[in-house]
């Protein structure tokens, strides 16, 4: 309840205001207590908080109360209790058991038709008011609840159960008198020693103290927190990495932290150990959620706790999204609100009207007839909205949530999307059923390259050396060299003969085996790379084969087998490979003793960093050549070069390198500084080239997806020639289609922004007329293009291009690229990558898709579905997208439609019984339509419900069109289901009222009354809406067909049931009975149900017959019991022109019956 300062640099350039805290120095014990003493007083003054705040209080993220971190004393539990530090106790539920019927009511109160029923359901309760028993709302409403309750409480459940199982892990802890205690998870506090051993979670964030390894190494796998599985190295702090396990626990240390903030790759703090301060960052972090993996044992100490560790900060509720299909629906029932506010009205001026004209003279209404007409209106007003209240389906939103679950269940049970079809741990996952009629809608794809495109899996394919082109590296073609000029790793390279021709060779072995983190394991007497990078793996197995083979690292020492010698490189620093750096640097000291800095990374970034020497120049120019040509093949190039330092340059800047490491905040940007300094005059060597192959499929699936009327973007930051190669492999590009190119220098911002503005507008001009076109534009334009002056004309030109490659981005450009085209046309945008680069333009989007990679699974967790291939996205997009669209738009007609020819009768029954809100329908009845007899055929159709099997919508890509631009949920076809319920409730109605006005004499003598009259109503509504339904259902099954007939023989079962129980239902009863025994009913029935479906079949007739859809032509051309088939060319040109369709004679021996992929 405070304002909190979440920058660091914030807090250090307000030099700890008003607490006399100076710029980078950390508070003392007491301005800690203060500073605690402080916030509690804040957090004490509570005011008042709102009741939804209240209530909603458990959603919203937790946000660390410290201003400044209390300082963490090792192993001192009594000094750490008094600063307030949280339990380690993890609970990700959303509600308790105090909170659950509370906060799950109000939750689900806020929607809008829960509301409404709500208020309806009050109404009921009002006898004055109220034509039907209470029973009838509150039923039906308490159902609704508690389905989406159980739904919500069974998976909260789960949550509890699996915090449970964390919370109750048993781990060792190193008391104050060094005996091992355990404790389980729960327990853990702030400052206590754990021990570790071999595949052992972490349960907090800690710090490494020492390790069973030399120098406290540790290796753990981060697959739980990123997805990545190899092994990633740990170092403990060279002061604490000695100490022995006997005495870790008398160690006197403290460590002083930054705030807990959920940045997993930024973490800075000091401690101060044996009188001296060493910096610690994220080479000493051990985070909760990661595993201890080849190390024997680890002793490390609690700096943050439960809610403030970085695994639970990052734990955030995904955004909400709602599909066009659910918003359409909103408008929907609000304007169905409308109508039945419309004819609720009427009916009350109706009733008001009679009880003021004719009412009068009615002398056996006794006092009724005296009454007020305004008080008339306001009476009759409730009890019309309580009768025509059903108009809008209750059970429709948990009908449709039902359906959208078993959706997302076909998606993950379907086995053409299964990467192995044997095993089942190989499918998609869908993290969200909201969007499964969006993915129908898809207009634009934006797409990366490297691992979503291709397969990730890089093979040193070529290099260049000194100006020199090397085919076959990665096959020894660089060892052959050197053992061609008998060089020997023993002997110093400048007293060789050919020093000139391998001097740089070498070198570039030397990068190649040395300047890495990889780990190296020994698995069957072979050695196998794990790195944080595919990139990084092929660069060592190129070492490997052309004899500099990376065995180990042991300490700050990495031994490599040179021509099966065995050397040592002593590593000085190790400056690490970001996304922002774009490259990695090692200092070495060298076999003889030189130190010298080895640095590879990409083009951009190394390119200013090299030396402006004359030498230097020409290698470069030739390099660039070598590296053009490269890309034009679609490897990925880097430049590798190196720089030797003096000692005395060396010491001077480890110097400020070591004060800039150790300070608490601001650390980053400090270290950076220093790098960079460092960081130039480099000389070449030359560039890698890396090759990333297609994945299978991919170029059939973009050409499917174009065809299917979807634009498709390549985003990616590789150099341009790669991605207009790449453009040609996936088939994105072709030969015959014009194609603009967009490149920017960098000249000045205002010079450069004019240039862009320029390219952008000639390109307009010179084609407007191009029908096929394709849009290039590197990073550097991008930046301009995407300026508030550029960015209209930028959009114009790119919605006109059916392919757009944009290359050399930023994972920021990525996401303002899908907000341009999102915001400005308002189509449906899918983002679809595989590394945590692609998560934020994987979020911008209205369909975020992540693809398993392997460089982790940050884009599936953050995506709203994850395949594990490219090509799974057409089946995942124009099959399982296009049915959803179809059977949730059915299940949303159906429900409204049912609801309307079945109730709307009462408005009808109104007008002859003098407006008095009577109800026809029996009490029971009413209940349960809504909740058993009418839900099941809604429910199956949305579930079985498709028009084409799949074979043929992934032959024919045009059939998504149609799908595509909302036909099935459009505004016309929805009104004419709406407008067949208002017809059908009118026939139900008059046709009965035609038969029974005379009063018909029934077998007992007596006359067909009220109750008669209604489960006749009821009887030939429930015939009616099953038959409408049925007609308009494309494809049956045998459950279906069970569970579709057998709703009206359930109704009849409920009937009889209700007219035989006299005590229960004395108004009703026997009058089933009666109806069904006279020969009046039958005549109804039959007279009711040919006036309503006779137009119905008529209609249909004439609409398949002449006004064929796409898919009507397509369903009978592979119908499997079709005599004839229609020809090609109709169903190429089914798209809203005349189809003239020519039968043929099937030759069941000249064409094969279409092989069936699946049933979805």
């Amino acid at each position: 309840l405070f304002v909190l300062v979440s920058d660091p640099s914030t807090m250090a350039d307000s030099g700890g205001e008003g607490n006399g805290h100076t710029p980078g120095s950390p508070q003392s014990e007491h301005e800690i207590d203060v500073e605690k003493n402080n916030q509690a007083k804040e957090m004490g003054e509570k005011k008042h908080v709102p009741l939804r705040n209240r209530i909603l209080r458990k959603k919203r993220k937790h946000v660390p109360v410290w201003n400044i971190y209390p300082t963490v004393h090792l192993n001192s539990a009594d000094i750490n209790a008094s600063k307030g530090f949280p339990t380690n106790r993890i609970s990700t539920t959303k509600y308790t058991i105090w909170s659950f019927l509370p906060k799950n009511l109000f939750e689900q109160f806020r929607r809008l038709t829960n509301f409404y029923f709500l208020l309806i359901t009050i109404i009921t309760c009002i006898p004055a008011v109220s034509p039907l028993n209470p029973v009838t709302s509150i039923l039906p409403l308490v159902f609704v609840l508690a389905v989406t309750a159980i739904k919500e409480g069974y998976e909260d459940f789960l949550r509890y159960s699996a915090d449970k199982k964390v919370n109750n892990q048993e781990y060792k802890v190193l008391s104050q008198d060094g005996a091992e205690v355990v404790l389980t998870s729960k327990d853990l506090k702030v400052g206590q020693i754990l021990i570790l051993e071999p595949d052992t979670f972490v349960p907090a964030d800690l710090i490494l103290l020492t390790s069973a390894l030399e120098d406290g190494l540790c290796y753990i796998d981060t697959a739980q927190l990123d997805g990545e599985t190899n092994l990633k190295t740990l170092k403990a702090a060279p002061c604490t990495a000695s100490w022995p396990r006997d005495s870790i626990h008398q160690k006197d240390s403290k460590i002083e932290c930054e705030e807990p903030h959920e940045k997993l790759y930024n973490f800075n703090a000091r401690i101060h150990a044996d009188g001296e301060v060493h910096s610690i960052d994220t080479k000493q972090l051990l985070l909760r959620g990661c595993k201890i993996r080849n190390t024997p044992w680890v002793y490390a100490v609690i700096v943050y706790c439960g809610r403030d560790t970085k695994l639970s900060l990052n734990q955030k509720d995904p955004p909400s999204k709602f599909s066009t299909l659910e918003k359409t629906m909103n408008k929907l029932v609000i304007a169905i609100f409308c109508f039945q506010l419309f004819f609720v009205i009427v009916s009350a001026i109706i009733s008001a009207v009679l009880m003021a004209v004719t009412t009068k003279d009615w002398w056996y209404l006794g006092s009724y007839s005296q009454v007020n007409p305004g008080i008339q209106f306001v009476l009759q007003f409730f009890s019309y909205l309580v009768l025509l209240s059903f108009l809008i389906p209750m059970s429709m939103m948990v009908t449709l949530e039902i359906v959208r679950v078993v959706q997302t269940k076909l998606m993950e049970w379907d086995r053409e999307m299964w990467e192995d079809p044997k095993d089942d741990k190989s499918g998609m996952s869908a993290k969200t059923s909201n969007l499964n009629d969006e993915l129908a809608l898809v207009k634009y794809i934006f797409s990366d390259k490297t691992g979503t495109l291709t397969e990730n899996k890089m093979e040193f394919s070529k290099c260049s050396i000194d100006g020199n082109v090397y085919n076959s590296p990665g096959e020894g073609e660089l060892k052959h060299f050197l053992q061609g000029h008998h060089w020997d790793p023993k002997s110093p390279v400048s007293e060789h003969p050919d020093v000139k021709e391998i001097q740089p060779v070498i070198d570039f072995c030397y990068v190649l085996s040395v300047c890495h983190s990889s780990v190296a394991e020994v698995k069957d007497n072979r050695i196998i790379y794990q790195a944080q990078s595919p990139d990084e793996i092929a660069l060592c197995k190129a070492g490997q084969v052309n004899g500099f083979e990376y065995k180990a690292r042991q300490a700050d020492n990495m031994i490599v087998d040179i021509m099966e010698q065995s050397i040592s490189f002593k590593v000085l620093n190790s400056l690490e490979f970001t996304s922002e750096r774009a490259r990695m640097s090692i200092i070495v000291r060298m076999p003889d003793n030189t130190i010298r800095v080895l640095v590879k990374g990409a083009d951009s970034k190394m390119i200013p960093r090299l030396a402006k020497d004359s030498q230097n120049e020409k290698l470069l120019k030739k390099t660039k050549k070598h590296m053009r040509k490269f890309s034009k093949e679609g490897l990925r190039t880097l430049i590798v070069a190196q720089k030797t330092m003096s000692e005395e340059e060396y010491l001077t800047w480890q110097k400020e390198y070591h004060q800039a490491t150790t300070e608490l905040y601001q650390r980053e940007e400090k270290v950076e500084a220093v790098c960079d300094r460092m960081e130039r005059d480099f000389q070449l060597i030359g560039c890698t080239a890396i090759e990333d192959k297609l994945q299978v499929g991919v170029p059939d699936t973009i050409k499917y997806l174009l065809s299917a009327g979807i634009k498709v973007w390549i985003i990616t930051g590789d150099k341009q020639e790669t991605a207009i190669n790449i453009g040609y492999s996936t088939q994105l590009l072709k030969k015959t289609q014009k194609q603009v190119i967009l490149n920017v220098t960098d000249e000045g911002y205002a010079e450069a922004n004019a240039n862009c503005s320029n390219l952008i507008k000639t390109a307009i001009d010179q084609h407007k007329s191009t029908t096929d076109l394709a849009l290039i534009v590197d990073g550097a334009t991008l930046h301009y293009a995407l300026n508030t002056e550029n960015r209209v004309d930028f959009y114009n030109l790119a919605s006109r291009c059916n392919s757009v490659i944009c290359c050399r981005v930023t994972p920021l450009q990525k996401a303002q690229v899908v907000a341009l085209i999102k915001n400005s046309t308002g189509e449906i945008c899918l983002s679809i990558g595989d590394g945590a680069n692609d998560v934020s333009m994987i979020i911008e989007a209205h369909i975020g898709v992540g693809i398993y990679g392997k460089e982790g699974t940050q884009a599936a967790r953050a995506s709203d579905y994850a395949l594990r291939q490219f090509r799974h996205l057409k089946r995942l997009i124009t099959v399982h997208g296009r049915y959803s669209m179809i059977r949730n738009s059915a299940v949303i007609q159906a429900s409204l439609y049912k609801n309307v020819a079945f109730f709307f009768v009462q408005f009808w029954f109104g007008l002859v019984s003098g407006a008095g809100a009577q109800t026809m329908y029996d009490d029971t009845i009413v209940t349960a339509f809504n909740i058993i007899l009418s839900s099941a055929p809604p429910l199956f159709l949305g579930i079985f419900e498709k028009d084409i099997r799949e074979f043929v919508i992934e032959k024919h890509p045009r059939v998504y069109k149609s799908v595509q631009e909302n036909q099935p949920f459009r505004l016309l076809e929805t009104f004419r289901w709406f407008a067949q319920g208002f017809f059908h409730s009118f026939v139900i109605f008059w046709v009965i009222y035609a038969v029974h006005r005379t009063s018909t004499i029934l077998d007992d003598g007596t006359t067909a009354d009220i109750r008669v009259m209604g489960f006749t109503a009821t009887t030939l509504g429930m015939a009616i809406v099953l038959l409408k339904i049925g007609i308009e259902t494309k494809y049956w099954t045998g459950v279906t067909h069970f569970f579709h007939w057998g709703s009206f023989v359930l109704y009849c079962l409920l009937a009889i049931l209700i007219n035989a129980l006299f005590s229960n239902w004395p108004q009703a009863y026997y009058a089933f009975y009666k109806m069904w025994s006279h020969p009046s009913f039958w005549l109804t029935f039959a007279l009711g149900i040919a006036i309503a479906m006779i137009p119905e079949v008529i209609y249909k007739y004439i609409q398949r017959t002449y006004y064929s859809k796409s898919w009507q032509i397509l369903q009978e051309k592979y119908a499997p019991d079709a005599y004839i088939v229609f020809n090609d060319n109709a169903v190429e040109e089914f798209e809203g022109h005349e189809v003239e369709m020519v039968p043929q004679p099937i030759d069941n021996e000249s064409e094969d019956e279409p092989k069936r992929i699946s049933n979805v």
